[in-house]
């Protein structure tokens, strides 16, 4: 909840490249032009800068993971007011998809579907099988992260593990006895479950709720198939 007479820090990205920190006032007469950061350099932006993906690196949310067309992945410390790291994934062809940290380790993903954790002693690749579209870390349990994509079905990773710990399973076939296809371009876990609960959305219209304790198939279908999900995450509710 927002209150009177508090501030609040919001940062940007865009396809363009650009990223910008916001001071936003609850008092909106204090909000101005002035409140509006520019944190990277607009005039030296190229066509492959677009930030494809940005997320939190910390509960703390001091750390800020960017990652950009050109396979650049970049650490913003909040608290510094500065970029502290930058790495190239070049391991793989693809946009960056999905970011994730553990400890000291670094989790990148590319949109051919090929993981890497990144750490000083050594370095990890997984092959998730198929395109990807998204990863995403568990907060609760940030040696958790999920993946999913086009024909990609969600599946669970446990850091130190090659193979996935859950791998989701598809619905049966429709009434023609015809394979429901999968797409799934978000994901997130359900807070205060430690990973056991996670969510997919669909470019192909539904939201699929899976227990990891209970069974591989979804235990909640919901399908809007004229229109395609792109984002999902829990709201203030529980669940």
């Amino acid at each position: 909840m927002l209150l009177e007479n508090s501030d609040v820090d919001i940062f940007v990205a865009s396809k363009i490249g650009s990223f910008k920190h916001i001071k936003y006032h609850s008092e909106a007469s204090k909000n101005t032009k002035k409140c509006i950061e520019n944190l990277v350099d607009i005039k030296k932006l190229q066509k492959d800068d677009t930030i494809t993906r940005m997320v939190w690196a910390n509960e703390e949310q001091t750390e800020i993971l960017i990652g950009r067309r050109n396979q650049q992945v970049q650490t913003y410390n909040t608290e510094q007011a500065k970029f502290t790291q930058t790495v190239t994934a070049d391991y793989a062809k693809g946009d960056v998809v999905g970011l994730g940290k553990y400890k000291r380790r670094l989790i990148t993903a590319l949109a051919s579907g090929v993981v890497k954790i990144w750490s000083k002693k050594d370095e990890v690749v997984i092959n998730t099988g198929a395109e990807l579209d998204t990863l995403k870390s568990c907060e609760e349990n940030r040696s958790v992260f999920a993946t999913g994509g086009k024909e990609n079905d969600i599946k669970l990773w446990l850091i130190g593990e090659h193979r996935p710990i859950f791998q989701a399973k598809n619905l049966a076939n429709d009434w023609l006895q015809l394979r429901q296809p999968v797409w799934v371009t978000d994901l997130c876990f359900l807070p205060g479950e430690g990973g056991r609960l996670v969510v997919g959305c669909s470019r192909y219209g539904y939201v699929r709720l899976y227990d990891t304790r209970a069974q591989r198939r979804p235990v909640v279908n919901v399908e809007f198939k004229a229109m395609a999900a792109t984002c999902v995450t829990p709201s203030f509710d529980d669940k």
